[in-house]
């Protein structure tokens, strides 16, 4: 049976240092060797999510709390995101 592995970044994956350690991707490695799907669950942006996910050859990434998704090449698998107006709104109000 094949599993998706999913993993927070913060506090999770990262250590006290931000970084992943060797331990953590050997054991995602082995994983990934029974045909397991790697998926990196984050807050964070896309942009800021890449280096991880390459780092530990992650199969898909969900940034943003999910309002975008991609796969291991990058290809966006869904994305949702405000209108521009609502944008102006918001960001009008918060002024």
């Amino acid at each position: 049976m094949n599993y998706f592995i999913i993993v927070d970044l913060d506090g999770t994956l990262l250590n006290n240092k931000g970084k992943i350690s060797s331990y953590t991707k050997r054991i995602l490695a082995d994983c990934k060797m029974c045909n397991n799907k790697i998926i990196i669950s984050t807050s964070r942006s896309y942009k800021r999510t890449i280096e991880y996910a390459n780092y530990i050859d992650a199969d898909y990434i969900s940034a943003f709390n999910g309002n975008f998704i991609c796969d291991q090449k990058y290809n966006v698998i869904y994305h949702n995101s405000f209108p521009k107006k609502t944008s102006k709104e918001i960001i009008r109000i918060l002024k």
